[in-house]
Formats: structure tokens, C-alpha cells, sequence
């Protein structure tokens, strides 16, 4: 079986294409495989050379990149990121040339989910910024400046959260948001209350229906865009902006008159 495969691999080679080949060359760069040794296979015909390896590589970053900057761009999509540490191992480690040990930090961009139809759920409501600069006191020429008789707070509820459940609605005493904590804690003295009351709190589960869904999302494939891992420690305050400003610079969004 060992040489049936290794001779359907020996007569797959194509000068336009070796997609076998091309596979193996990328896994064995993914896997630190020495240069040497990636030589040897590309002659033997089990890889492709490494520089076309490498060419490879970097056409994947570029559309990685491509990729990123038009998730990011259309301010509908969120960050998400986390540290990992990795230890390169030396064979002879030495007080001068110890093994060293990295703290690094990889990210992921996800484009927001809509909802689909019928929901379409409305994402340009998380294109606040711009509005908020509008209207913030700091802007030296604001376009539509605060209504001096409102406060900050009240402005921005009243053009930012007209939907907001956070207030009751026409004739009601409880908003949306109180409604379903009050079922929160009735569903916990039904699942949870002790004897003796525990009981009488059971016999009332079938009074307690569900509370009303708001905007659910579907069941959905959540999909993803890695980001380029940085060299930065975001367990501080300083990594963390740090990140941030990298991440940003990814998206190709931020000031363009800003250095990097």
C-alpha cells in the first residue's frame, strides 16, 4: 500500500498544478518542517519547492487581509481576542540563550449576524459613533449640537434608544427589561425555593410561561476571519490599547493621518 500511494503521488505532479504537493508544502511549513528537509521532498516530488511555499503563503495573507479590511470596513462586525503563550524549546539552552518564552496575542474578526428574513435586525444601529460625535459636547462644530434644556443622558436616550425597553411602555408600570427579571426570579422560586414553600412555588410553574423573545437570532453558521497575531501582552492596560490599535490598523480603519 506504501508504494501504490507513494507512486500516485510521484505521477500527480502537473507543471500548472501540483495540488498535492502544494498541500504537503503548506503543512509541512505549518509545521516548522526544516528547510532541508522540505528540499529534499519537493525533489523527491512529495512537495512543492519552498519558494513556491512561500509564494503561497504570502497570497494567503493578502486575501486574509483583503478579506478583513471589507468585514471591518462596513462597521458591522466585532473583534474578539485573547492572549496565548508559547514556549520555543531549545535542544541546548544556555544562561545567554535560554528557552524563550512568548506571550502573544491572536484575534478573530465576525461579521454580525442580521437576523435574516423576516427579522432583519437593524445593524446600522451599531454605526453610533458618528452620531455621538454629532451631538457631544466636546466637538468643536458640532452639525447638530445638544439641546441645552436635556441632558446628555436624556439626548441620547431619546435619539439612540427610542425602541430601548429600559422604560415602561403606554399605561404599564414595569418596562420590558423589569418584566423579564421579575420572571427570573419567579422561575428561580419555582426550580429553587425550599420546603415549605417550595411546594407551593412548584404547583405555580405552569402559570409562569415563557417570557417573550426579543429579536432572537436564528440558529446560524457563525462565521470568522483570523487576524494576524501580534507580539503584544494585552494583560495590561497598555497591551490592551496596544491591541486594540493594532486590530484597527488591520481593519484599515481608524485616522489616516496616524502613523502605522
Amino acid at each position: 500500500k506504501t508504494i501504490v500511494c507513494i507512486s500516485v503521488m510521484l505521477q500527480s505532479t502537473s507543471q500548472k498544478c501540483n495540488f498535492l504537493q502544494a498541500i504537503l508544502g503548506i503543512f509541512f511549513h505549518s509545521a516548522s518542517v526544516p528547510e532541508k528537509v522540505t528540499e529534499t521532498l519537493a525533489h523527491s516530488g512529495l512537495s512543492v519547492s519552498l519558494a513556491s511555499i512561500h509564494r503561497i503563503v504570502k497570497s494567503f495573507s493578502a486575501k486574509a487581509i483583503a478579506r478583513i479590511k471589507a468585514s471591518v470596513r462596513t462597521m458591522r462586525s466585532s473583534y474578539a481576542y485573547d492572549n496565548f503563550d508559547i514556549n520555543f524549546k531549545i535542544s541546548q539552552p544556555t544562561v545567554e540563550h535560554p528557552s524563550p518564552f512568548v506571550s502573544a496575542t491572536s484575534a478573530t474578526v465576525i461579521p454580525l449576524f442580521d437576523g435574516g428574513t423576516p427579522l432583519n435586525l437593524n445593524l446600522e444601529a451599531m454605526k453610533c459613533s458618528s452620531e455621538m460625535w454629532d451631538r457631544d459636547p466636546l466637538n468643536p462644530n458640532p452639525p447638530r449640537p445638544l439641546n441645552p434644556t436635556k441632558t446628555l443622558e436624556e439626548t441620547l436616550y431619546d435619539d439612540l434608544h427610542m425602541d430601548s425597553d429600559y422604560f415602561p411602555q403606554n399605561g404599564e408600570d414595569l418596562s420590558p427589561r423589569e418584566k423579564r427579571f421579575a420572571w427570573h426570579i419567579r422561575d428561580i422560586l419555582i426550580r429553587h425555593c425550599p420546603a415549605p414553600g417550595g411546594e407551593y412555588f412548584r404547583s405555580l410553574k405552569q402559570l409562569n410561561e415563557e417570557p417573550v423573545a426579543i429579536n432572537p437570532i436564528p440558529v446560524h453558521k457563525t462565521e470568522q476571519i483570523p487576524c494576524r497575531a501580534m507580539n503584544i501582552k494585552e494583560s495590561t492596560p497598555d497591551g490592551n490599547i496596544e491591541v486594540v490599535q493594532n486590530l484597527l490598523r488591520q481593519g484599515g480603519i481608524g485616522d489616516p493621518t496616524e502613523e502605522g
